[in-house]
């Protein structure tokens, strides 16, 4: 028999899913963290947290209640960091993360939450890229262990002009716009991916500090999710029926995988972080070499 809370989420995400639509935020709108009443806020029907036979975790909900009270009496925030949400009409806003945190927020009664606001990838947007394109190959680059240089790092590109939005800290690795203009050459699209809730319209201002464009752009992916979301299990159909071959570029390795067969090459990539684009480029060659 399902709880009341499992029929509140089930009935929101239902309404959810039949209409909301999204919106793309403002620059003024994504810069600052504001708060707003968790009353405003929308789940998401592609999170877990509203698959019916997963569902919202009590025992989650029952920890930040606790922890959340516990704050209260210590005069401290409510909350460490800014639940994550999408403009979406007509509700107003959509949860991206955060789910748990803002369900007890509405068990306490609390009036207002921080929320950072951003703009995600739609559907639409990668079907559009994917019309455009005329490659059949596409390559794969995550954005948090391979396109930002670790904090401290002095093996960075020389950035050109001063970025002026909420990606200022972050720097690119040393060879990555090397990397990008040799893999146009060769006929790949170009994806980065990133796990955290960064906006597009951000990731395509850092890279254009470095006079650096990519095809596509994927952020808050959950890399250990329980079961794929509808829109997830779409993504992926939209680059199955796209590209013949994808390249997955790590820092200590080139992943090749053919598209049909299922069949994958690996190629090591082992050099100091100065030389680290010349190898993978290398990588790739060997790769190309032998597919040929």
């Amino acid at each position: 028999m399902k709880t009341d809370l499992e029929i509140f989420v089930e009935e929101e995400a239902l309404k959810q899913r039949n209409t909301a639509v999204p919106v793309k935020a403002s620059f003024i709108e994504r810069l600052f963290v504001r708060r707003i009443n968790p009353q405003k806020l929308r789940p998401n029907p592609e999170d877990e947290f509203c698959f019916p036979d997963i569902g919202p975790n009590m025992g989650i909900i029952s920890s930040y209640v606790s922890r959340f009270v516990d704050n209260k009496k210590k005069a401290l925030p409510l909350m460490d960091e800014p639940l994550y949400v999408q403009k979406i009409r007509p509700s107003g806003y959509m949860i991206l993360n955060g789910h748990h945190r803002w369900m007890a927020a509405l068990r306490l009664s609390v009036r207002s939450v921080p929320i950072s606001i951003v703009n995600g990838v739609y559907e639409g947007d990668i079907k559009k890229i994917l019309e455009a394109s005329t490659h059949e190959k596409r390559a794969t680059i995550d954005l948090d262990e391979v396109i930002f240089a670790p904090d401290g790092s002095d093996t960075v590109e020389k950035r050109r002009g001063i970025p002026l939005f909420g990606l200022q800290k972050k720097r690119l690795s040393l060879g990555v716009p090397a990397l990008i203009q040799n893999l146009r050459l060769r006929g790949y699209d170009i994806w980065v991916y990133s796990a955290n809730f960064f906006s597009v319209d951000d990731i395509r201002r850092f890279f254009a500090h470095y006079a650096v464009s990519v095809d596509g752009i994927v952020t808050g992916l959950k890399g250990k999710s329980v079961k794929k979301s509808g829109a997830a299990r779409k993504m992926e159909e939209l680059f199955k029926n796209k590209y013949s071959r994808t390249l997955h570029i790590d820092r200590e390795m080139v992943l090749s995988t053919n598209t049909g067969s299922g069949d994958f090459r690996e190629e090591a990539v082992q050099a100091p972080a100065q030389n680290w684009s010349s190898a993978v480029i290398d990588a790739i060659d060997r790769i190309e070499r032998d597919e040929k």
